[in-house]
């Protein structure tokens, strides 16, 4: 399961981070780092952004 695969209020692992250089990068230094439990919390009306909340 990916993080735009997600429903409201439903909650998640991480399992690993995709991407490369920079953007690997970013979302690692937002906390999003494998073993973190993350949830979806809203979505913008045409769906993007997505707001997560993460708890380490």
């Amino acid at each position: 399961m990916t993080l735009n695969e997600l429903k409201i209020n439903q909650s998640a692992e991480i399992i690993s981070v995709g991407g490369q250089g920079v953007l690997r990068q970013h979302l690692l230094d937002m906390g999003i780092i494998p073993g973190t439990q993350i949830k979806m919390v809203r979505t913008a009306p045409m769906g993007d952004p997505l707001e997560f909340r993460i708890y380490p």
